[in-house]
């Protein structure tokens, strides 16, 4: 029997235009039983005849996707390498029961609302209730029928899919969410840790998006955020199909909304970050064409930020924030543009929340000092006025000039206080 291994997790929408690799990619909400039949399925049992059966069932009932745990001391690292759909736990296995792993799975964040169906021999009300205490999902009876193994697995994955959509889908663009883009994220990294390759991450912002809910209404922001969606989705699929030299094209991206009009791409799957400029220009060049906000032709500009592992980052957190960092960097320089992370930029952007918070404390410690240059009548040499200048004064005595200060206490609103 074919046991190939999933290695994607559930909620992925993926990106790719091969339909079997979407396909692959799990399902969502509304899609059709035949989705649901690539999910993926982890069988735990100490009997490796019984998932043998399993798997001969659920295979005819058109389930492609199996990983096969016969040693328990293994399955949550199994588990968690693999990330499976559904899980199938014998109970009884010695040194690790299926208990003891029911009991970690919930203990842990990442499979809290895994669906477990118990597989047992057990008649026993005792072992059911304890099972179910724990955290089980369902039961089935050894020896498993298959008309109801394929009704369990199936009544599963669709509750399994509408949870998922409900938590991990955007309401208004049904693309994945910021959750999801973290679980996402932590995945691609681990994998990419474990086969010593890289992955790639784009921040996309529209900064003036605002202006089309200030001048519209948040009614027609919405319809305006599908459209973004559409397009970005559209497009970054099309650099994929387009990019088959840099970009494996047996693997899967995702794109994200993850806040406002901002938008995450991963791409675990690249040959070096480089490779991220590809899905970045095919962005820049469709967001030259218009959108519709109620009949009226409008046009928003992104601004891109690029951040790999493990050139710039180690772990999520850092990388996501190296990418927001570009991004804010291509937003400083101004729009339409793409930046890639580099330590430098950091660095700048580190000064420059030092300089700014360091400002809002002159103007509540009265740190500013008025200077006072005469003006005096060429024709006499006698002082006629003077001219008011303002000077930043720190503490170790630090004499800030005006032009240093000035701009950014005009884009922070600090300028109407210092005056």
């Amino acid at each position: 029997m074919d046991n190939e291994q999933a290695t994607l997790p559930i909620a992925n929408t993926g990106g790719s235009s091969d339909p079997e690799i979407n396909a692959m990619q799990g399902y969502k909400l509304g899609d059709d039983f035949a989705q649901l039949q690539y999910a993926s399925i982890m069988i735990v049992d100490d009997e490796p005849l019984t998932m043998d059966v399993v798997q001969t069932f659920l295979e005819d009932a058109g389930y492609r996707k199996f990983i096969l745990v016969e040693d328990s001391v293994k399955a949550m690292d199994q588990l968690r390498e693999h990330r499976p759909d559904a899980l199938l736990l014998d109970v009884m296995m010695p040194v690790v029961s299926g208990f003891d792993i029911l009991s970690q799975l919930r203990a842990d964040p990442d499979f809290t609302h895994l669906p477990v169906i118990i597989l047992t021999s057990s008649t026993d009300a005792e072992t059911k209730l304890t099972a179910l205490d724990l955290g089980a999902t369902d039961f089935l009876s050894k020896p498993v029928d298959p008309s109801e193994l394929a009704l369990r697995i199936r009544n599963t994955l669709a509750a399994k899919a509408y949870q998922d959509q409900l938590a991990y889908y955007d309401l208004i663009t049904n693309l994945p969410n910021g959750q999801l883009f973290q679980d996402r994220t932590d995945w691609a990294i681990d994998r990419a840790r474990r086969e010593h390759s890289k992955m790639a991450m784009l921040h996309i912002t529209f900064d003036d998006f605002k202006r089309i809910t200030d001048t519209f209404g948040p009614t027609v922001g919405d319809d305006v955020l599908r459209q973004l969606a559409e397009r970005l989705t559209a497009n970054v699929r099309v650099s994929d199909a387009m990019s088959r030299d840099t970009i494996n094209r047996s693997k899967w991206f995702d794109i994200f909304r993850v806040g406002g009009a901002d938008f995450s791409v991963l791409l675990p799957f690249v040959e070096d970050v480089g490779s991220a400029a590809l899905v970045g220009k095919r962005v820049l060049e469709a967001m030259r064409k218009p959108l519709i906000a109620d009949g009226t032709e409008v046009y928003l500009t992104p601004s891109i930020g690029v951040a790999g592992f493990p050139e710039d980052a180690a772990d999520t957190t850092t990388l996501i924030k190296c990418a927001l960092g570009a991004s804010s960097q291509a937003v400083e320089q101004g729009y339409g543009r793409l930046k890639f992370y580099s330590a430098e930029m950091n660095e700048t952007s580190l000064r420059r929340f030092r300089f700014e918070a360091g400002l809002r404390s002159a103007v509540d410690n009265g740190e500013f000092r008025l200077l006072y240059q005469p003006k005096v009548s060429v024709e006499t040499g006698a002082i006629i006025g003077a001219e008011a200048l303002i000077r930043w004064q720190k503490p170790d005595g630090e004499i800030v000039a005006p032009a240093e200060f000035i701009p950014v206490a005009e884009e922070n609103g600090l300028i109407l206080q210092i005056g």
